[in-house]
């Protein structure tokens, strides 16, 4: 009896996935027949698809009822329930020694390490700097702009706005007025 329903269940599954390749041919054929566009083939395949999948669910379906003698008989599959054997934990495990010809036991000596104690000494290391040389940097008292053709005095507000590769630095005011610079307006404010 049971023989008989696996080899009936392989034989549907077997129709059922011929009846697959063939839908597919199908849709094939009929998409070069009919030479349909992207969407047209989307929708055919679909319906195709759902018309497979529910004969195919037909096909591999067992069935619910069957025919035996003229009774129609239901088929019920009863299960037997699962027992668990759990081990009682709290029962004490006894373990054999086996003796193994092959494990050999060596003695060894032990090495007895001795450790000392050293005292940690911190020394406080104090780095000295070594004396700089001063930069012997030049402070003019005039600064002009060769862009703008002004002069400031040194701690002018607009003179350190002007750009380096501008910047024109002398101790004479006589050194701009040769090179008809003007005078700043700000830093050079006639006192009455």
């Amino acid at each position: 009896m049971k023989t008989q329903n696996y080899n009936s269940n392989n034989e549907r599954i077997l129709i059922a996935v011929i009846l697959g390749f063939m839908t597919f041919i199908l849709a094939i054929l009929i998409s070069m027949a009919f030479q349909f566009n992207i969407v047209q083939n989307l929708v055919m395949s679909w319906v195709m698809t759902t018309v497979y999948a529910i004969v195919g669910f037909l096909i591999t379906a067992k069935p619910v009822f069957e025919r035996r003698d003229n009774f129609i008989v239901q088929e019920v599959v009863k299960e037997k329930p699962i027992l668990h054997i759990v081990p009682d934990v709290r029962k004490e495990i006894q373990f054999q020694t086996i003796d193994n010809p092959i494990v050999e036991v060596v003695e060894k000596p032990v090495e007895k390490r001795t450790y000392i104690e050293v005292p940690v000494v911190k020394e406080k290391i104090v780095y000295k700097e070594k004396p700089r040389k001063k930069l012997n940097i030049p402070k003019y008292k005039f600064v002009g702009s060769s862009e703008s053709k002004t002069y400031h005095k040194r701690n002018c507000r607009f003179s350190k706005l002007i750009k380096r590769k501008y910047k024109i630095s002398n101790n004479s005011e006589s050194y701009f007025k040769k090179k008809k610079f003007k005078k700043c307006k700000i830093c050079f404010v006639n006192k009455k």
